[in-house]
């Protein structure tokens, strides 16, 4: 059985890798749309 410190430490982590995520693809949209601008 899962402990509920167990389980909010595993949401934190899916929330971190969700966010690196994001943060990725923010930044190669940003990287995109600078080439789209030339």
């Amino acid at each position: 059985k899962l402990e509920d410190s167990d389980l909010i430490q595993i949401f934190l982590n899916q929330v971190d890798i969700f966010s690196i995520i994001l943060e990725k693809r923010d930044r190669s949209f940003t990287f995109l749309g600078e080439l789209n601008s030339f």
